[in-house]
């Protein structure tokens, strides 16, 4: 993730420096529709040097502040940095180039600013929902996982259940979220087989529960959480080998 940042920061320092009047009218997302009248009554050199100060700002800014998180508040800070700095920094972009457009490009503008926005906001609650700790819970009749991709598993369709150590080792993620340490969806293993991943970040001790239909759910529990819950299990053990 760090390599990432340090990529897109380089990323919007070159892009500054690619854009010029000569290939403007080519490169140029939205100027590059227009008619040659309509072209002409954009003040595209002023444009251009707004566009070059801003995107090396954004470079600077988003490589130095992923440097100052990464040795700082760790991952779940970078990750929010990578996913809101640069759509928040392309709405006030959006903003603050209104006053070089014709009336046609700005009401374009003000519709991919609302866009971006509602972008955001969608993007940060998955963040949040995602990365927030899915709890266990144990009644009598069920196990129940909150959070993403958790689900209530009735105890009659547990085929086995037992701790391990460790998670299979994964080729790739099917769908789901995966950052920071925290895996949360559909896995393939380096096996080929399909399991589900409730992966809490730092989380030492591994739930296994093997189903009698759908994949198998590792999921992730803390020492102390895990000593609460080891009774619980104890005992499903039980009912299960009865039944």
């Amino acid at each position: 993730m760090f390599s990432l940042i340090l990529f897109l920061s380089l990323f919007f320092i070159a892009l500054a420096l690619v854009l010029t009047e000569k290939n403007a009218p080519y490169l140029l997302a939205g100027f590059n529709s227009l008619s040659k009248e309509e072209q002409a009554q954009v003040d595209l050199k002023s444009y251009l040097k707004f566009f070059r100060n801003f995107h090396i700002a954004l470079g600077l800014s988003f490589g130095i502040l992923g440097i100052a998180l990464h040795f700082t508040l760790g991952d779940n800070a970078m990750a929010l940095l990578l996913i809101s700095y640069p759509i928040l920094a392309y709405i006030l972009f959006i903003a603050l180039t209104n006053k070089f457009m014709i009336a046609k490009s700005a009401a374009q503008n003000r519709w991919a600013t609302a866009v971006l926005s509602v972008l955001l906001i969608v993007i940060l609650i998955f963040f949040f929902y995602d990365t927030k700790k899915s709890e266990l819970f144990i009644s009598e009749n069920q196990i129940e996982i909150t959070g993403s991709y958790g689900e209530s598993i009735a105890l009659n369709t547990i085929e086995s259940i037992h701790w391990v150590d460790a998670i299979p080792a994964i080729r790739f993620k099917v769908h789901g979220f995966n950052a920071n340490g925290i895996s949360k969806g559909i896995f393939k293993t380096e096996k080929g087989i399909k399991v589900k991943l409730i992966v809490n970040s730092k989380d030492t001790h591994f739930l296994h529960i093997v189903k009698k239909g759908g994949p198998d759910i590792y999921y992730s529990l803390t020492a102390d959480d895990k000593q609460k819950a080891d009774l619980s299990i104890q005992e499903i053990k039980k009912r299960i080998s009865k039944s």
